[in-house]
């Protein structure tokens, strides 16, 4: 069984060397979910605009979607009346 040493100077080394092997790591997994999550980057005027395009239906369709839903689902979430004076 071996020793280790417990002052606090090798702590703080230690500590020190964790805390860069865990900043390494947090860097690694983030190249690594851009590479995977983010698309290509435009690089013509043509690919911006569809670009551009796509995300604007994804956003009118998602919109659509919830509006879908909450007339659909609205049963569950009755309508207040208002208050006569």
């Amino acid at each position: 069984m071996t020793r280790q040493d417990y002052s606090p100077e090798a702590i703080e080394q230690r500590k020190a060397e964790l805390h860069k092997r865990l900043d390494e790591k947090l860097n690694s997994l983030t190249a690594n979910a851009n590479a995977l999550l983010r698309p290509d980057p435009a690089t013509t005027r043509a690919e911006q605009f569809a670009a551009t395009f796509s995300r604007a239906i994804t956003i009118a369709d998602g919109a659509l979607m919830g509006y879908r839903l909450v007339k659909r689902l609205g049963w569950l979430m009755p309508k207040r009346k208002k208050k006569r004076r």
